[in-house]
């Protein structure tokens, strides 16, 4: 099994969004392809389209697990300072504080 169907479905959605996008993870990493292979689908990555759906009015919020560093890194911060920088319509919380 893969995820092809699921990643092409999800890509879908985040296109024809229209009002809010809600995303809760504990790794979400903007820069993933979903659709492959990338070199044909380049409009495809996570944040290209989340920055697509914030310039048409779309609210994106996105919960992530916020790692101890101690023993695990999911890069919670980089996807926040990231995302936010792209658009005011993004806003990304990391749990727990």
């Amino acid at each position: 099994m893969d995820g092809e169907f699921y990643f092409r479905h999800l890509h879908d959605s985040l296109e024809q969004a229209a009002h809010d996008i809600f995303i809760a993870g504990w790794w979400v990493t903007p820069e993933y392809y979903l659709k492959r292979p990338k070199d044909q689908f380049p409009e495809s990555r996570i944040d290209a389209l989340l920055l697509k759906a914030a310039e048409k009015g779309v609210k994106v919020n996105i919960i992530v697990y916020n790692e101890p560093a101690t023993f695990l890194y999911n890069a919670s911060l980089h996807l926040k300072t990231y995302l936010e920088g792209l658009h005011s319509n993004i806003k990304v919380s990391r749990h727990p504080r």
